[in-house]
């Protein structure tokens, strides 16, 4: 990550796991968040709630390569390494807490969906057509992730409405 924000310096860049889909005007929507912010990183919340600073997903995120980032990402590396349990999401979503200062924030949670145990309310937000990123965050095991990308892909289609999941 480090040689990439090198050799991409003040450029946006987008880190992406392989269990998400995109929907529509997905471009639009982050350059509209991007231009219209100073934060340098976007996270996913795991559970989608905006009203509180809870655990971070770090499957989905969007970056500014720069200094801050770089130096960023080289302090979770380190400080997650001496973890008794490594796990980077608890670290950045502690540290993020102790220091609100931060130029980081979270991605809208009916925007950009990373959590499917929310199923229904998911669902609304791809069915009305808010949604522009979809991460199965809560399916675990190959077999899980593609029935629940499998059925997420099948809600975007026109024929979804019909479908007896609606009725």
């Amino acid at each position: 990550l480090k040689d990439y924000i090198k050799n991409n310096l003040n450029k946006w860049a987008i880190f992406s796991d392989i269990d998400v889909i995109f929907f529509g005007d997905f471009i639009q929507h982050v350059n509209h968040i991007i231009k219209s912010s100073a934060n340098k990183i976007f996270y996913t919340s795991e559970f989608g709630n905006m009203s509180q600073r809870n655990l971070i997903n770090g499957g989905f995120f969007l970056f500014y390569c720069d200094d801050f980032v770089s130096n960023f990402f080289d302090l979770v590396i380190q400080e997650t390494k001496k973890m008794q349990n490594p796990n980077d999401q608890i670290f950045i979503t502690d540290y993020l807490k102790q220091n609100q200062d931060l130029p980081i924030d979270l991605l809208p949670s009916d925007v950009f969906l990373a959590n499917n145990i929310a199923i229904q309310e998911n669902f609304f937000h791809i069915k009305r057509g808010t949604a522009k990123v979809f991460h199965a965050t809560s399916a675990y095991g190959i077999y899980d992730k593609l029935q629940v990308l499998s059925t997420v892909y099948t809600l975007t289609q026109p024929s979804a409405h019909k479908s007896r999941l609606w009725r």
